[in-house]
């Protein structure tokens, strides 16, 4: 296995070609939401609101639908509808943005954490961690089609072959399960090894890319052979990894080492071998531990939640330089860019 070497922030960025522009409300830079997981209350944030950004409206999800503590949130693209999980209970539920309400609930197993959506946004994967088992939600009939167990402990999904295989973190398993999607079942075709505690996962380039918080590192996995290619160091305690819109770089949040790491995953194999890294800076005498990020639609903008501090960081990627800290609810958890 080789280990990534460590380059120039900037050097990596001017690499990374343009993206497309996104439909979504503020051109996909712009606006996003966020979960408060301590105060039940999901938002939407303006990051170029006032002087330092602000909160456009929220909402008490644990008034409007019985959510309490909302764990991870999924945009529809274009940004009419938020999906956000529900860990303290077992549902799901779905946001009309420009209404400002909570539109529709559907239930899932206990504790749902990580969701994706998939199939052109009319399906949705949620990782049920509190009863060892994902979910299959039809957003056409608002229901679940159907669930199937993994273990142990299910929290990161991400999905490939065009919504036909679905990638889930066991993270008190350690492993990686590669699972055949269909439409009224779901059957496991591997189960990788990849490391202690794995979080987050995304599918690109035809790999698996899973952050695995005990160690230290990201497992590459290649999703064909099921079989572990590579292990990037990266800082400490890796939380959650996010995808620019073309798939061809990730940012990895290092919860414990107070940084974030940029790796560029497309091109030639000594291409995908850079990593930039940059500091997440402090609150007052205390550093910061980033949780989850999400990139804007032209990559030039990353955002992430320190939930300890009760802030959003915003970050200019090309310089790894902090733009603003917008103090939003408590325990800011899920984050993603409309776009």
């Amino acid at each position: 296995m080789r280990m990534s070497r460590m380059l120039s922030l900037a050097a990596l960025v001017l690499a990374t070609p343009a993206l497309s522009a996104s439909t979504a409300p503020g051109g996909g830079n712009r606006l996003l939401m966020t979960t408060y997981w301590g105060d039940d209350r999901v938002a939407l944030i303006d990051i170029n609101g006032r002087a330092q950004g602000e909160e456009l409206w929220s909402i008490d999800v644990a008034k409007a639908a019985d959510c309490l503590k909302p764990y991870d949130v999924r945009v529809t693209k274009g940004g009419a509808f938020a999906f956000v999980s529900c860990s303290g209970g077992s549902h799901v539920i779905a946001i009309d943005i420009a209404a400002q309400q909570v539109a529709y609930a559907v239930g899932t197993g206990g504790a749902p954490r990580d969701l994706q959506l998939f199939d052109n946004d009319r399906k949705l994967i949620v990782a049920n961690s509190g009863s060892d088992t994902v979910s299959v939600v039809d957003l056409t009939t608002r229901k679940e089609l159907y669930e199937f167990p993994v273990a142990v402990q299910p929290y990161g999904v991400a999905l490939t072959d065009g919504g036909k295989t679905a990638l889930i973190t066991g993270w008190a398993s350690g492993d990686l399960h590669i699972v055949t999607l269909g439409e009224t079942s779901a059957k496991t075709r591997a189960v990788v090894p990849v490391g202690l505690l794995p979080y987050t996962v995304i599918a690109s380039q035809g790999r698996a890319y899973v952050a695995v918080n005990a160690e230290d590192r990201v497992t590459i996995v290649d999703i064909k052979t099921a079989k572990v290619a590579e292990h990037l160091a990266v800082g400490r305690g890796p939380w959650s990894l996010a995808a620019s819109l073309d798939g061809k770089n990730i940012l990895v949040t290092n919860n414990r080492s107070n940084s974030l790491s940029y790796l560029n995953v497309a091109g030639s194999a000594e291409e995908q071998d850079r990593i930039g890294t940059f500091g997440a800076g402090s609150h007052g005498t205390t550093q910061r531990q980033p949780k989850n990020a999400s990139l804007s639609a032209d990559g030039a903008t990353a955002v992430f939640t320190d939930l300890a501090a009760d802030q959003i960081v915003v970050l200019d990627v090309a310089s790894g330089k902090l733009e603003r800290v917008i103090q939003g609810g408590k325990a800011p958890y899920g984050i993603e860019f409309l776009r």
